[in-house]
């Protein structure tokens, strides 16, 4: 424990060297006291506002500003294109990261969906091309 002096009197200090003011649970705070018996956020409270300002702002994940929208995604190749153009998003801070997350199983689910449309399609070709010549060389 240490020991204020005062005049003639010794009188022991009820904080050892730390601040007077609280914490928001309503605890003491544990920084070191300035002279003035508070730490200096709690002796100029207008700087920890500032501070969480200051520190918000490097802590955004995007730029203001909107993100180009996307392509329409209407063939396999499309949908690449958006999931490149996201990533590029993400990468430039234009489009936060859980946008992206949200966005990435139903890119993947309508890629699915194209290429099963797709393989379809050329086998439906296929049969069509089959078809002709089985009827060109019965005839």
């Amino acid at each position: 424990m240490s020991t204020q002096v005062t005049g003639e009197d010794t009188l022991p200090s009820d904080n050892d060297g730390r601040c007077h003011g609280t914490n928001k649970q309503g605890q003491p705070c544990g920084a070191r006291a300035m002279e003035c018996g508070y730490c200096y956020l709690h002796a100029h409270p207008e700087m920890a506002a500032e501070l969480g300002r200051v520190g918000g702002k490097q802590n955004r994940h995007a730029v203001d500003g909107l993100s180009t929208p996307l392509p329409a995604l209407d063939s396999v190749a499309s949908v690449k294109a958006a999931i490149a153009h996201v990533i590029a998003d993400v990468h430039a801070k234009r489009l936060p990261p859980r946008i992206a997350t949200g966005l990435s199983p139903l890119l993947n689910i309508l890629l699915g969906a194209l290429r099963t449309d797709e393989a379809e399609e050329r086998q439906e070709q296929r049969l069509r091309r089959l078809e002709e010549k089985i009827n060109k060389s019965s005839e």
